[in-house]
C-alpha cells in the first residue's frame, strides 16, 4: 500500500486521474515506467527538445497553458 493510499486515497481513482508533470526527461521516464501520461513543461530546466525527445505527451509553455491543457 502506498502513502497515498494510507491517507484514504483509492489505488484505481489516482491510477485514473493522474498525471506527470515535469520538466526533464527522467520525469517523461518515470510517467512512462508508470504507465502514466506526461506533460513536459519548458519553463523548468529541460528543453522543449529534450521533453520532445522523452515522448512527452504533451508539451507546454506557460502556467496558463498547463491549466488549459488539465482543464480540457
Amino acid at each position: 500500500m502506498g502513502k497515498l493510499e494510507e491517507k484514504g486515497y483509492a489505488h484505481n481513482d489516482l491510477w485514473q486521474h493522474t498525471v506527470m508533470i515535469g520538466d526533464t526527461s527522467y520525469d517523461i521516464d518515470g510517467a512512462k515506467e508508470n504507465h502514466l501520461p506526461s506533460i513536459g513543461c519548458t519553463y523548468g530546466y529541460g528543453s522543449r527538445k529534450e521533453l520532445e525527445a522523452a515522448g512527452a505527451d504533451c508539451i507546454v509553455s506557460s502556467v496558463k497553458e498547463l491549466t488549459g491543457v488539465l482543464l480540457s
